[in-house]
């Protein structure tokens, strides 16, 4: 097995996660995730399920970090929210680099959710040590990777980080209008946008139905702004009651779709 200079790095720094995980005492440590610094002073650490984290050295106290490395087995994953005490807000370009070579035997991710919260998902196109440009992106050569959900929240995507990915597979599923929306047609991936099928916005007292979200595979939350007009329960099931106006709004995946209905007499 031949490892690229790039890959050689990453491998090195998670077996330096291991030594001084083991050997040396926490520098700073928080529930679920204990952080130490590397030789280059970023905190870095890793989670029960195999999620790496990296704090940027001199960023300690900007509440933010990257999710630098995917080292565990499951193919259909969900991003953490948080590291510790910090929030994950970018997905490193090297994050899918080493499910190869860390005991993922399938080799690639399937769907992958991302969280309300991130902002940036890393890519880029660089020279290495043997003066080759190489292309380094977050979700690089996943491909049997065939579903991703990204928030509104995200407005950076690098134009390699689905790099080696199967075009004819990969949807990308995200809220109307959202910058990922604008990234899938400026690249050609395919796309769904996630709304809310309000199925007529307006009642009459009495009287039942049921509204949805088109395209989404996370959890909907459902919730009325003003129950006694219509309340609605969590499967989606609108009970209108007395004459007014109501907000009814589902949450996906950390987002929020709304519609006013009007209850009528």
């Amino acid at each position: 097995m031949t490892f690229s200079s790039n890959m050689k790095k990453i491998m090195a720094g998670l077996m330096a996660f291991c030594i001084v995980f083991v050997g040396v005492p926490s520098t700073k440590g928080y529930a679920a995730v204990e952080f130490v610094k590397d030789g280059e002073g970023n905190l870095v650490g890793n989670d029960e399920k195999e999620f790496y984290y990296k704090v940027p050295a001199g960023n300690e106290d900007s509440g933010e970090c990257t999710l630098y490395v995917y080292g565990g087995n499951e193919t259909d994953i969900v991003l953490p929210k948080t590291c510790g005490a910090y929030r994950v807000t970018t997905v490193g370009e090297d994050f899918s680099s080493m499910i190869e070579y860390l005991g993922n035997e399938k080799k690639s991710l399937t769907t992958v959710r991302i969280p309300f919260g991130y902002k940036v998902i890393e890519a880029e196109k660089k020279t290495n040590s043997e003066g080759k440009k190489v292309i380094i992106g977050a979700f690089q050569n996943q491909t049997e990777l065939y579903r991703i959900e990204i928030p509104s929240s995200v407005t950076s995507i690098g134009k390699y980080a689905f790099e080696g990915c199967d075009k004819s597979k990969l949807t990308i599923v995200t809220p109307k209008g959202s910058y990922a929306e604008k990234y899938a047609k400026e690249y050609g991936y395919k796309y769904k946008t996630v709304s809310v099928k309000s199925n007529g916005k307006t009642m009459k007292v009495g009287t039942k139905k049921t509204v949805t979200v088109n395209n989404a595979f996370s959890k909907v939350t459902w919730k009325s702004s003003k129950p006694s007009v219509a309340s609605i329960n969590s499967k989606g099931r609108i009970t209108a009651k007395k004459a007014g106006k109501t907000k009814i709004t589902a949450t996906v995946n950390g987002e929020k779709y709304s519609f006013t209905l009007t209850v009528k007499k």
